[in-house]
């Protein structure tokens, strides 16, 4: 999500194989109800209006939908962003220790030609702190109507960066632990830049499918893990605590 275009606003959230015992774990998002209802959050930048739904066109069946529109001044630039995640799509490192990562996920997109952009992002509590870490997602060849795949593989935690709850600001130096329970989701949203010499306003819907994230684990599972069901609760409280805050400022 390109530095997050600088954006200060909300981002935050309600988280080689080596033998059978260390086999990959894949998990998938493909009903999206639980997304809607607890798992996404809007950046509210001045000048876009944003919102997520449930979509009944999806690749197939149900997909999460995000409605945008980006209202840009003469000659100036704007982006409007936000994020989702899934309690389905988790995984606890303190029970299997991460080596790597691979993500994926369907998308659809109609209304304007502007830029889109999209990232993989990783919720984790750290000391009770809710962090958001984010891997900025190249998304290429772009085709009105038609569904696209982006996708990456074989991430490592050196690949993520911090990025502030209330600020947006990216920190290279943190990165996510991967020895611990996480949530994953991504990030999305409208990138408009105006050459003429008059305000215009452009909008988009973009629809989402198939999330799905690949563990390759590094060591054999802790029977001893705190179980993921708590650590979502967790997140979901940072993230409405953080939201709190952000509106605060405004």
């Amino acid at each position: 999500m390109s530095q997050w275009h600088a954006r200060k606003g909300l981002l935050a959230l309600a988280l080689m194989a080596a033998g059978a015992a260390n086999a990959a774990a894949v998990y998938t998002e493909t009903e999206w109800s639980s997304v809607v209802n607890a798992g996404t959050a809007i950046v509210p930048t001045p000048g876009t209006t944003s919102s997520f739904s449930l979509s009944n066109a999806g690749h197939p069946g149900a997909a999460l939908q995000f409605n945008t529109s980006v209202t840009v001044a003469a000659n100036g630039s704007n982006a409007s962003t936000g994020v989702a995640f899934s309690p389905n799509v988790a995984h606890d490192g303190a029970a299997a220790p991460v080596q790597m990562l691979s993500w994926s996920v369907d998308a659809l997109w109609t209304g304007a030609t502007s830029t889109g952009h999209q990232s993989f992002l990783i919720g984790q509590q750290t000391g009770g702190v809710t962090q958001l870490f984010v891997y900025q997602a190249p998304v290429s060849g772009l085709q009105q109507g038609v569904w696209h795949t982006t996708e990456s593989a074989d991430l490592e935690a050196a690949d993520f960066v911090l990025v502030d709850l209330l600020t947006g600001e990216l920190d290279a130096a943190l990165h996510p632990d991967f020895s611990a329970a996480m949530v994953f989701g991504f990030g999305t949203g409208l990138t408009v830049v105006n050459n003429s010499n008059s305000a215009e306003t452009v909008t988009a819907t973009i629809r989402y499918d198939n999330f799905t994230v690949t563990v390759t684990p590094l060591a054999p599972p802790n029977p001893n893990a705190v179980p993921l069901p708590a650590t979502w609760m967790l997140l979901a409280a940072g993230l409405l605590a953080a939201a709190r805050a952000r509106r605060a400022r405004h």
